[in-house]
């Protein structure tokens, strides 16, 4: 007798990953869809499998990974022009809602107090804000001004002892510990009285925290504390109503890493590969980390575990595949100056090299400010073809062309790439377009040539605010498209005066 091998096919895949999904059986749903990926043999339907991602983080409330799955659903049905996915007005971020009804308004006498409170706190007069503070009654706003600048003054280094008042913060901590990770982290580098509050305590504040964000920040101030088996008992409950939270499954393999327990780690370090890896997680980067027995912050990596990455590469004579990673690991990131000396091994026109930086641009694990570089250095190499970024607040897909000019080359070359890098990186809607962009400084260039006008360095900020307002101009005419600030740095009142002396209008009128 034959034995029927059940293979369901692409729809019926994503038909069980939404069916896991409402079940809140999140590794199920990842299982079907990464088979379904691997049935997915045309742009449009690895566009709907990515969809099912996305809706699968935002109905975990994961909203980062949530933008950044259906973002990669735009890139994978990319037809060519200008796409912009703006997360903040059809994505945002869900805003955690207080009970209104717990506590009265404060009265005017307490928001005067609590001011005050403040005041003495960002002044460095802590015993006057903490004398002041623990007669006051208690508002969970207030509260968390004031021990905002507390926490802050602590992670800097500063030395406040809270034994003197640690009857009165026991009192505060009932009521504010489950509502704020910062409360915590004061309380743990108060004082032996309160540092032992909060660890006793910890299942008592456990059970009467609902909203796992706050649970999250509670569990990663014991982590930096290295009050390890407390951060446990926050992440286990987190796992215990979403078996893929992203943050959770991170410091429980983390924390069981540190701990000699490698069985267990490997089980929620294997969850977080299968759920986060393909997203661009630096999973092997956080590998190294682990075999020192460090408990990282996540979402932080020093630099000097990617150091030998960058020094690897520039030897270069290796695999294609370990060529990429140590790219990548590099671009993503290595310090400024490894960074930059590195880029000037790099060619972005090599396809493995390009990979890389597809990869890191698109990846939310790696920092906005460190996508602004890479997208100047593609536009400084002569880069042609299709780029897809993903910002904290939108993702954009558009064109690189390679720029060239007749004369003086270099410098109407860093005006076009300061100009192409405001308008690509703005926040507001203003499409890409090279051609455009770079007809118009070439006719600008032509220009000052035929006026015999000596242009230099020290008037490459005005010419940038010249180009980047007459693009903007052109842009929204005919359209719904409204200027926008900061395409490139404001002008000093001393470069705007010598701009205008030196272009005359006929110039300057595009």
């Amino acid at each position: 007798m034959g034995v029927i091998e059940f293979r369901p096919d692409l729809k019926e895949l994503i038909r069980l990953a939404a069916m896991s999904a409402n079940e809140g059986k999140y590794v199920l749903c990842i299982h079907n869809l990464t088979d379904a990926l691997k049935e997915a043999e045309k742009a449009e339907e690895k566009s709907a499998v990515y969809r099912c991602f996305s809706d699968m983080f935002a109905g975990m409330g994961n909203v980062v990974m949530a933008r950044n799955a259906l973002f990669r659903a735009c890139v994978e049905a990319d037809k060519g022009g200008y796409y912009s996915l703006s997360y903040e007005k059809f994505l945002p971020f869900e805003e955690i809602v207080e009970d209104d009804d717990e506590l009265p308004v404060p009265d005017g006498d307490t928001i005067l107090g609590y001011n005050d409170v403040y005041n003495y706190f960002i002044t460095g007069q802590y015993e006057k804000g903490l004398d002041i503070l623990c007669e006051l009654p208690p508002d969970i706003k207030c509260l968390d001004e004031v021990i905002g600048v507390l926490y802050d003054a602590i992670a800097d280094g500063k030395k406040i002892d809270l034994s003197a008042y640690a009857y009165k913060l026991l009192i505060l901590a009932g009521l504010f510990s489950i509502r704020s990770g910062d409360f915590v982290r004061v309380m743990l580098q108060g004082c032996t009285v309160t540092r032992s509050l909060m660890t006793d305590g910890i299942k008592f504040f456990v059970d009467e925290i609902s909203d796992k964000r706050i649970l999250s920040d509670i569990g990663e101030a014991f982590v930096t504390e290295e009050e390890y088996e407390c951060a446990e008992i926050c992440f286990t409950k987190i796992l215990e109503g979403c078996e893929i939270d992203e943050v959770a499954l991170f410091y429980k393999a983390a924390i069981n890493y540190h701990n000699g327990n490698e069985k267990e780690g490997d089980k929620f370090w294997n969850r977080y590969k299968l759920a986060y890896k393909r997203f661009g997680a630096p999973t092997e980067i956080f590998e190294r980390m682990f075999e020192r027995k460090i408990v990282p912050e996540y979402g932080t990596i020093p630099s000097v575990f990617v150091k030998e990455d960058a020094e690897l590469l520039i030897r270069g004579a290796r695999e294609d595949e370990e060529i990429k990673l140590e790219a990548e690991n590099t671009l993503a990131y290595a310090s400024e100056g490894t960074l930059l000396r590195t880029l000037r091994e790099l060619d972005p026109k090599n396809p493995v090299i390009y990979e890389a930086y597809a990869k890191t641009l698109i990846s939310p694990f790696v920092s906005e400010s460190r996508k602004r570089k890479l997208i100047s250095e593609l536009l400084k190499s002569g880069y042609e073809g299709r780029v897809a970024v993903a910002f904290e607040n939108k993702g954009v897909i558009f064109d690189c062309i390679k720029f060239s000019v007749k004369s003086n080359r270099a410098l109407w070359h860093s005006v076009y790439e300061r100009v192409s890098s405001g308008i690509i990186c703005t926040e507001g809607f203003l499409p890409y377009r090279p051609s455009f962009l770079a007809a118009a400084i070439r006719m600008f260039a032509k220009k000052c040539s035929d006026a015999k006008i000596e242009v230099n360095i020290d008037d490459v900020s005005f010419l940038c605010t010249i180009m980047a307002t007459h693009y903007n101009d052109r842009a929204k005419k005919d359209t719904n498209i409204g200027w926008i600030s900061g395409l490139v740095p404001p002008l000093s009142p001393e470069e705007l005066k010598r701009g205008l002396n030196k272009f005359p209008p006929e110039v300057l009128g595009l």
